[in-house]
């Protein structure tokens, strides 16, 4: 009886316990502690067990947040990258084109320095469309932007304005004359044939150039006035580089 009473005033599971004795008689102490023991265990695998799913759900739901989130930022960087550059040639378009201007007159201003804009039309673009078709034409304009980047510095800009127009940047230059020698290097890079399908296309470029602040310190005047310059070399015979000059335009 005083075993029985330990038992039952115990606080672990006395109904498990009593039913216990009440079906054997030899040794019921041990066998209700045995099935206490055994209830316990199961109650606490049951609540590891729950622990561990709500863990495993929680950290899935985050993995696939995080993921959504992660892809979220990739498409808009993918948007932001194609409102600014050229599906074609993978360069800037006219837009980002604008704000880079912008920038190099603020660190011509600040290091009392030039920029230049170099204003390139191509010279036999149309004809080569005409005469090999548009996927002919596309090769040309991804070769020369491939061309003329490779030609500039790392601080310098290329970008696609429209059609065969490209416009450069340099960017912290010293005189007009570095222009001038860039370009010429541009148009030697250009000139040289552009292989398509085992036929050689020929390729000119007529460059038009202006310098900030020479010339302006507004962005729209100097990307103006070197557009001017280049449909000068176009009327003097392209393929050729201009410097703008308000006595020659």
């Amino acid at each position: 009886h005083s075993s029985l009473t330990r038992l039952v005033d115990s606080p672990i599971d006395q109904e498990v316990r009593l039913v216990s004795l009440r079906r054997l008689n030899n040794l019921p102490f041990i066998v209700a502690v045995g099935e206490a023991r055994r209830e316990i265990l199961r109650t606490w695998y049951q609540q590891v067990w729950g622990i561990t799913i709500l863990t495993l759900a929680f950290w899935g739901m985050a993995f696939i947040i995080l993921r959504h989130y992660r892809m979220l930022l990739i498409q808009r960087q993918i948007v932001k990258h194609q409102a600014t550059h050229d599906a074609l040639t993978g360069i800037p378009t006219l837009r980002l084109i604008m704000d880079r201007l912008q920038m190099a007159g603020e660190r011509a201003k600040r290091e009392q320095k030039k920029a230049a804009v170099l204003f390139i039309d191509l010279d036999g673009f149309k004809a080569a469309n005409d005469c090999f078709g548009h996927e002919a034409g596309d090769e040309v304009l991804r070769e020369v932007a491939k061309r003329i980047k490779e030609s500039l510095r790392s601080v310098d800009t290329v970008g696609r304005k429209g059609g065969d127009e490209f416009v450069v940047i340099l960017s912290g230059i010293s005189h007009a004359d570095e222009a001038c020698h860039v370009a010429g290097k541009l148009l030697q890079s250009i000139n040289n044939p552009i292989i398509f399908k085992e036929h050689h296309i020929p390729i000119g470029a007529s460059i038009g150039i202006a310098i900030f602040p020479d010339h302006g310190d507004e962005p729209e005047r100097i990307l103006m006035l070197a557009d001017q310059a280049m449909y000068k070399v176009k009327k003097s015979g392209k393929n050729s580089v201009e410097l703008y000059s308000s006595d020659k335009n």
